[in-house]
């Protein structure tokens, strides 16, 4: 009987002082024997520990895979011969996310136009970036604090959208 100090991540079992038996009979697989285990119990320290709820999903998996005595010999052969394919997995999506601020398109007060200046620098911003693989970008536009707060909204809005159409 072995007692389990909670530190353990596996449970191996196997005969690891093969010198102290003698077995009758020619091994399973090449050296090996291997042994079948059809009674055992793990019971926790604590009697109010509870199982995970993948617990019984794992339990029929495992029940499921039944290969028995000689078949184990057989589906060895037959798995190194011919493994089973490999399902495909899916592509791994790189999300690649870079914010550029550009501090220096100003507009003139109350004004969503764009000044000369101004389309300039948006100009030179996409001959840079104009190599690269860029499939989205966002756009936003601020006013001060000064004035009401909706018109604000709307004028930010505006200045955005005049960013966006030029550099369409």
């Amino acid at each position: 009987m072995y007692t389990a100090n909670g530190n353990e991540n596996f449970i191996s079992i196997g005969d690891f002082k093969p010198r102290e038996h003698s077995f009758s009979g020619a091994p399973d697989l090449g050296k090996d024997y291997y042994f079948f285990i059809d009674s055992l119990s793990l019971t926790p320290l604590n009697p109010q520990e509870r199982l995970c709820t993948e617990a019984a999903t794992v339990k029929e998996e495992e029940y499921g895979f039944d290969v028995r005595h000689n078949l184990l010999d057989r589906l060895v052969y037959v798995y190194t011969k011919a493994p089973p394919p490999v399902p495909p997995l899916a592509k791994t999506i790189l999300q690649r996310v870079d914010t550029l601020v550009i501090p220096d398109v100003l507009f003139a007060t109350n004004s969503y136009a764009l000044g000369e200046k101004a389309k300039n620098l948006v100009t030179q911003l996409a001959n840079k970036t104009g190599r690269a693989r860029i499939d989205s970008v966002v756009v936003e536009g601020h006013t001060d604090s000064q004035g009401n707060l909706s018109a604000n909204q709307t004028l930010s809005e505006n200045r955005a959208a005049s960013v966006a159409a030029f550099l369409q």
